[in-house]
């Protein structure tokens, strides 16, 4: 069996790709330039790498020992100051579909994002990959800069982002995953995560608490090791402890080899110029295109902005004018039309070419006789002044549906509380949740359903007939409404979705929703879900959260004993 070369006296299997590691010491110690060495091995050979990078350093890969010449590795960088392609702090899914499916390598340089833009692309990321690696196994090693900032010990308001991590690690290895935790604060990353760690390397340890870190894992390991322990804080610079007791079953000190590429993590001396290195280009077009298109690409498939458009030309053409002003405010009209006719057009181009790749698709899953009797015609081409088309079925319902009580006379301006909710159900309806329950519109609102501010505010939009009641204790919007509300710009994507939901919820809901969603489609069982939480299915605690995320329309009850996540939050992939 091939073996990588890790140091004169220590080769490990190639199965090491699947593993967990954890490089661990203080500033300068050498872990950053030992897991660098273990990459290289791994990309020698053949294997995918992904590097995650909040420092900036692993540019290093693409260039040799001395930094002004390229190395053997065109590893591709998206983000940093070094980047083939600059990094968007929403495409973490999108990444993790292009390194599913392409198998490639790559550094994801972090290092130019803010911490939440960080945060979000890390969860979206790490969530994604370990989703599509299911269905897709195969060896790939995640080596993680600095972990503790994506696997933290005190993780509040990060639940998220630490249980995607801590998913890769601890199950990862079922799906080819390997991970590499690289860190200098060992007490800072999470110790159920870090336990899952072997083999590992450590380094120079001067502190009290790294060390007791390192002593929390070897008993978790069963490792008696008192005598290593006394001598970590006086480690040179390189030298470490190498520590497999289930895996390997040694324990040796050692030195990594020579790295082959560049040392980007070594700090300058005093006086000593840190030159701007140049990389040599590597091809990344189609993932740049896909990044920047993405945006564009959400909006086209949903036409929210064209029935936005429509409800407001409704309301412009409702209001008396002076006949002196009409000659100037139909030319307004006129063209206002053009442009909602002109993006009816668009949807309806893409409507059709989704239909076309769709029957191209079962073409090719039933051969070459399958579908030969059936014609297919070229995807819908627009003529340059755009045709009066009829509007897609859901814009026709919104043109037709009625109007709620009139609007009230006077003022129009609305309060803050108002203009809340009515943001509220735009949003809800931007994801496709036209219909909600007061509770979860309440609940995206930032209020309480019971409160006082909420029943008035609510109230005062029904009167103003911006908001109807539905059967059931739902709301929605009316055609002024929709004018009236301000729509959501940004992409909702699942992940987004789920993580703005998650974010509002109190402690124990958001431990049983995280569970749930986890598991979706699969229903859980009471006891399975208590269990997975640490509650006790009995406790009035565990009840309650359960409780109320059905109330809210997060949750289901498909059976008796059993809850699921509720498929509005799924709504790329609901059954």
């Amino acid at each position: 069996m091939k073996q990588l070369a890790i140091a004169k006296n220590l080769s490990v299997p190639l199965d090491a790709i699947s593993r967990p590691w954890a490089f661990l010491g203080i500033r300068g110690s050498g872990k950053t330039y030992a897991a660098g060495k273990l990459v290289e091995t791994m990309l020698d050979a053949k294997a995918q790498v992904v590097i995650l990078d909040p420092i900036g350093n692993w540019y290093g890969l693409r260039l040799d020992r001395t930094g002004k010449k390229p190395s053997r590795f065109a590893i591709p960088i998206i983000g940093g100051l070094h980047g083939d392609v600059p990094i968007e702090p929403q495409a973490g899914g999108l990444v993790a579909d292009f390194v599913v499916d392409t198998g490639s390598s790559v550094v994801l340089d972090v290092s130019q994002l803010r911490k939440e833009q960080r945060k979000h692309f890390a969860t979206d990321f790490a969530e994604q990959l370990f989703h599509r690696k299911k269905a897709h196994r195969s060896p790939l090693h995640l080596a993680i800069e600095e972990s503790q900032v994506f696997i933290p010990q005190m993780g509040k308001g990060q639940e998220r982002m630490l249980g995607a991590f801590e998913d890769l690690v601890r199950l990862g290895r079922n799906f080819g995953i390997g991970v590499s935790m690289i860190t200098q604060r060992p007490q800072s990353v999470n110790k159920e995560v870090l336990n899952q760690a072997e083999p590992l390397v450590v380094f120079q340890l001067v502190g009290k608490h790294e060390r007791d870190a390192v002593k929390g894992w070897m008993q978790h390991v069963g490792a008696d090791l008192d005598d290593a322990m006394a001598k970590l804080a006086g480690l040179q610079e390189g030298d470490c402890y190498f520590w497999s007791p289930a895996w390997l079953r040694t324990f040796q000190p050692t030195r990594f080899l020579e790295k082959n590429s560049f040392d980007g993590s070594s700090t300058p001396g005093i006086g000593e110029a840190t030159a701007s290195r140049k990389l040599a280009a590597v091809d990344l077009g189609a993932l740049q295109k896909s990044m920047a298109t993405v945006i564009e690409k959400k909006k086209a498939d949903d036409p929210a902005e064209l029935r936005k458009t429509i409800a407001q030309l409704q309301k412009q053409l409702a209001v008396k004018v002076p006949a002196g002003a009409m000659k100037s405010d139909q030319a307004a009209i006129d063209r206002a039309v053009k442009k909602a006719v002109h993006e009816s057009d668009k949807w309806w181009s893409a409507e059709a070419g989704k239909l076309l790749n769709k029957i191209n698709r079962i073409k090719g899953v039933l051969g070459d006789g399958g579908l030969d009797a059936i014609p297919v015609r070229p995807a819908l081409q627009l003529a340059t002044e755009p045709a009066m088309v009829p509007a897609p079925p859901e814009l026709l319902a919104a043109v037709e549906r009625r109007h709620s009580a009139p609007r009230s006379t006077g003022d129009d301006g609305l309060t803050g509380p108002e203009q809340r909710i009515l943001d509220a159900l735009a949003w809800l309806e931007s994801i496709g949740v036209k219909q909600p329950a007061n509770s979860t519109v309440a609940f995206i609102a930032d209020y309480s359903p019971t409160t006082s501010s909420y029943k008035n505010a609510k109230g005062a939009l029904r009167t103003k007939g911006l908001i109807e009641y539905l059967p059931g204790g739902c709301l929605s919007l009316t055609d002024d409404g929709v004018a009236a509300a301000v729509h959501p710009t940004e992409i909702h994507t699942d992940n987004q979705l789920r993580e703005r939901i998650l974010s509002r919820l109190p402690g124990p809901e958001q431990k049983i929703l995280t569970v749930l969603i986890e598991a979706y489609p699969v229903s859980v069982s009471y006891a399975a879900l208590a269990d997975a939480t640490a509650y006790s299915s009995t406790t009035s605690s565990f009840k309650n959260a359960r409780g109320a995320l059905r109330s809210l329309g997060f949750a289901t009850y498909p059976a008796a004993g059993e809850v699921r996540a509720a498929d509005l939050l799924f709504p790329g992939r609901a059954p």
